[in-house]
């Protein structure tokens, strides 16, 4: 009876599956799903250095970039006031 029923959850299982997603037959590596084709985008140049110390609404945000890249991180970025008094619980 076990195996019965394991037998009708796989079949259940493919029957919901079948046709949700896969790899399509024609397939066009260049293709990224636009009309336009497998067209290169225009090059822009270099972007701009980004600065390390960024001024927003509330002060500023210090920077440090990840060795190795050109990526800059920011952390301890205030986005609210802390739930104090009657605001707490």
């Amino acid at each position: 009876m076990l195996r019965w029923l394991k037998l009708i959850a796989l079949l259940l299982v493919l029957v919901m599956t079948h046709g949700c997603g896969g790899v399509s037959k024609d397939t066009d590596e260049g293709d990224d799903g636009d009309s336009g084709g497998s067209t290169p985008p225009p090059d822009v140049g270099p972007l701009p250095p980004l600065d390390l110390v960024v001024e927003v609404a509330n002060g500023f945000l210090q920077g440090a970039r990840i060795a190795g890249t050109d990526v800059i991180q920011y952390q301890a970025i205030p986005y609210a006031v802390p739930p104090v008094d009657e605001l707490r619980w």
